[in-house]
């Protein structure tokens, strides 16, 4: 019997995105490094397996549209403002700095500016799930910093949304950029109240039925068809899916069945978000990292250093304590999830080159790798002082 092209690719994708995501969960790592690693062993840059590039990426939107609907789902609208002026406020700021870094570092490399816009939002937007990930490793998802980080987080995922539609008008030329712009914001207010309607009055009356019937499998659908025919209904509006699917999430946020939602997505959304990861891997290449190490750390230090040191400053202006200040901007100073999404929907635009796009990804991965690493320095150095203070202060036997 003839096996499947995409059964077969499907196997290669998700095997090495196991293998992948082992070795960097038992190094203490993001998963997400894991995946984007298996994408470059099965990439057609690197010999062995080569998985059909165009298969991965197809279930990729997939997992983009989850994702999305995921992080909409996890961020009810009055949860935000209560957050407060700090983590919004700052959250905006941070962004609109790093931008206008990465637009002047662009520009001082000869790109285009609105490639390098694209790089600056790249190093702009943190990752949500390294956040998580060292909060929940260290037991400090409640503290201080674990409550600003994750708010911070969420102000810079609502701009990752507004970033998406203003780069993509961008990207369409300076000619009838202020008509793409006005069209762009009616279809989107149009869609909105759309979802607005449907999230105030049908999908909850439409979900809490489906749950009455007390069937997982109908529940889970139900949560699927949601989640995918929003995207569609965006794209219908001429819109990302990956809004689409954000605002559904919002929607669906407000109703009192949004943590079983929640619980039944999630498989779904770690499965193809995993794809998503693996499909940006597939797209780097090895060598061409080799060969463009200098700016690859360029892009690194804008990310890491510059981006750490602005969330570290702006917190010191508004007179939070220093070692709040610090541990917050080293868990901001990375990239991830949004920042692979920005990257591609640029080269998708025409508006990013395929080398800047791997300098893009290679600095962004980068992050990832680096940032949890200086965090974990750093509190172990935290800890051991406190050690050695307990130490003196103890009286001696």
């Amino acid at each position: 019997m003839e096996t499947s092209p995409l059964l077969t690719t499907l196997v290669i994708a998700l095997s090495t995105a196991l293998v992948g995501a082992a070795v960097a969960t038992r190094l203490q790592l993001s998963p997400i490094l894991g995946y984007v690693m298996a994408g470059i062993a099965i990439g057609p840059f690197t010999p062995g397996p080569v998985g059909n590039v165009a298969t991965v990426q197809e279930l990729a939107d997939i997992g983009v549209v989850l994702l999305m609907f995921a992080v909409g789902l996890e961020l009810p609208l009055r949860e935000l403002l209560a957050a407060g002026w700090r983590a919004l406020g700052g959250g905006i700021a941070q962004v609109g700095v790093v931008l206008a870094g990465g637009l002047g570092l662009g520009t001082a490399l000869g790109w285009p500016p609105v490639e390098a816009l694209f790089f600056g939002a790249v190093a702009a937007i943190s990752s949500t799930a390294v956040l998580t990930k060292l909060l929940a490793e260290y037991g400090e998802t409640e503290s201080a910093h674990g409550r600003l980080v994750l708010a911070w987080g969420s102000a810079q995922d609502v701009l990752t949304v507004l970033l998406m539609l203003v780069l993509s008008a961008l990207a369409t030329g300076h000619e009838g950029l202020g008509r793409e712009l006005a069209l762009a914001g009616v279809k989107g207010a149009a869609f909105v109240v759309l979802i607005v309607v449907l999230g105030g009055f049908v999908l909850p009356r439409v979900l809490s039925a489906v749950h009455a019937l007390r069937s997982r499998e109908l529940f889970a659908l139900m949560v699927a068809v949601v989640a995918l025919g929003t995207a569609y209904g965006a794209a219908f509006f001429g819109l990302s899916v990956a809004l689409g699917a954000f605002l559904a999430g919002m929607a669906v946020s407000e109703s009192d069945l949004s943590h079983e939602v929640a619980k039944e997505i999630a498989p779904l959304r770690d499965l193809f978000a995993g794809l998503f990861f693996v499909s940006v891997g597939m797209l780097l290449n090895p060598a061409f990292i080799v060969a463009h190490l200098g700016l690859i750390l360029l892009g690194l230090g804008l990310i890491v250093v510059v981006k750490g040191a602005i969330v570290m400053g702006l917190l010191a202006a508004v007179r939070v304590p220093r070692p709040t200040a610090v541990r917050s901007g080293l868990l901001l100073a990375q990239s991830g999830e949004f920042s692979f999404l920005l990257a591609r929907l640029g080269t998708e635009r025409g508006a990013v080159s395929e080398d800047v796009f791997s300098i893009m990804l290679a600095s962004a991965v980068g992050s990832i790798i680096t940032a949890p690493l200086l965090y974990r320095l750093v509190v172990a150095r935290e800890l051991s002082g406190q050690r050695d203070e307990a130490t003196v202060a103890s009286p001696s036997a």
